[in-house]
């Protein structure tokens, strides 16, 4: 390849603490194109709503605060002062929230980020005495040179008008990294008005672009399916298999008996199908089939309150039943190591993280047969219907066989490759970058 790969780091600028999900892949590739010095960055000014460079520092410090956090405008401001407020509420009043309430609470956030947003933009107008027109392009970018996009633009419908700008514009080349199709072809699984702005986002994206990498066959057959649907000329679709991060030192959870529990990880939504694990749990428990206690690792989500109410509150279950929210990487490292197995039954995803996770530990995983999840291991675990608990039941059981659980894990660390974030990059090299060092 001749000319320069920009890499959008937006993603990363907007983000605070540790990494999680998009923002652990962007930082995984970019950190290993900035270690070659063979990229530039940029990252979207929502503001100006224009595309313009940054430096590498973006991407020093993982699990540090963005270096412009300060300056990013007052809707930063009254974010972190709304989770200030929260914090300060008594913990005792917080639980007794429904969550309903708290989505609510989370609504009137975003409404005064947005209202903040409008405001600034509108001080501009008034001060310059007329809206000063922007450029439509910031990014010294030559037809030569490729974009990059790693993260999650469909949250930003501007960011995708300055991508498709630039690429008309300058005649550059486009790449996308797709997660999955979800919002599109299950809406059901997420609130009002998302399917619009991500069918909006992938339709534009798939106009566009001259290259997309999926991140799972199932995801490719998605977007083959949505331009096929749409009648869009579809773009070369590539395939690229996700790393499995390396866990740091491992951290105690108190009150956690090592290898006496069932792990599960995943955000507490609705798609990842914490209502299954509840009948699950509830089955055995009406069957007097002792299973171990269930952990649930996750941050809260949506649409997923019912069966949180009913794990959390119903008293023939909830005692072997664990809820952790804020847990560290080290932690979770822990979990992983001292489960007795983990279970993930999620209704749909592009990939499915946490079976890779496991099985990179040498750790049993039961998961849902559906979407991506059967291309991480193939013949390696045993799946199940995500619409059956008896299934899921069944499967659970058979490995508190001490003899069948050794078995299956002595054949998983054999058997499964792990694959490293090196090898992440190799691949999108070789797709985006070819012939770069």
């Amino acid at each position: 390849m001749s000319g320069t790969l920009w890499i959008d780091l937006t993603d990363l600028r907007a983000w605070s603490g540790h990494h999680t999900g998009v923002q652990r892949v962007v930082f995984s590739i970019a950190s290993r194109y900035q270690a070659r010095g063979n990229a530039r960055f940029f990252a979207f000014d929502s503001d100006r709503e224009v595309l313009h460079e940054v430096g590498a520092e973006t991407l020093s410090a993982p699990t540090a605060t963005p270096p412009d956090a300060a300056r990013r405008s007052s809707s930063g401001g009254l974010t972190a002062g709304l989770r200030s407020a929260a914090r300060r509420t008594p913990v005792s009043l917080r639980r007794r929230l429904s969550f309903e309430q708290r989505q609510a609470i989370k609504s009137a956030g975003r409404n005064a980020v947005a209202a903040a947003r409008d405001l600034r933009r509108a001080a501009r107008r008034d001060t310059a005495g007329a809206r000063r027109p922007s450029s439509p392009v910031s990014l010294n970018v030559g037809s030569d040179d490729a974009l990059l996009v790693l993260g999650k633009v469909w949250d930003e419908p501007a960011l995708v008008d300055a991508l498709t700008r630039t690429k008309l514009i300058r005649g550059c080349r486009l790449h996308y990294l797709v997660y999955d199709l979800i919002p599109v072809f299950q809406p059901h699984l997420f609130g009002p008005g998302l399917f619009e702005r991500y069918a909006s986002y992938l339709f534009d994206m798939c106009s566009t672009a001259d290259g997309l990498l999926a991140i799972s066959q199932s995801t490719r057959a998605d977007l083959e399916r949505f331009c096929a649907d749409l009648l869009i000329p579809q773009p070369p679709i590539e395939v690229v298999r996700l790393g499995e991060d390396v866990l740091p030192q491992e951290q105690a959870v108190s009150g956690i008996e090592p290898g006496g529990f069932i792990l599960t990880v995943g955000t507490l939504e609705v798609r990842k199908n914490h209502a299954l694990l509840y009948n699950v749990w509830k089955l055995a428990q009406r069957h007097g089939v002792p299973l171990p206690r269930l952990v649930i690792v996750g941050g809260q989500g949506w649409l997923a309150g019912d069966a949180l109410h009913l794990l959390a509150t119903d008293p023939q279950v909830n005692a072997n039943v664990t809820l952790l929210h804020d847990v560290s990487d080290a932690q979770l490292a822990w979990l992983y190591q001292h489960c007795r197995l983990s279970v993930y039954p999620s209704v749909f995803e592009g990939w499915g993280l946490p079976v890779a996770e496991s099985l990179a530990r040498g750790k049993v995983c039961v998961a849902s047969n559906t979407s991506s999840m059967p291309e991480i291991a193939g013949d390696l675990i045993d799946y199940f219907d995500p619409y059956d608990a008896g299934e899921c039941l069944r499967t659970l059981l058979k490995y508190l066989d001490d003899a069948v659980l050794a078995a299956k894990e002595a054949e998983i660390r054999t058997r499964y490759r792990r694959t490293g974030w090196d090898d992440t990059f190799a691949q999108v090299a070789r797709l985006v970058t070819p012939g770069l060092p």
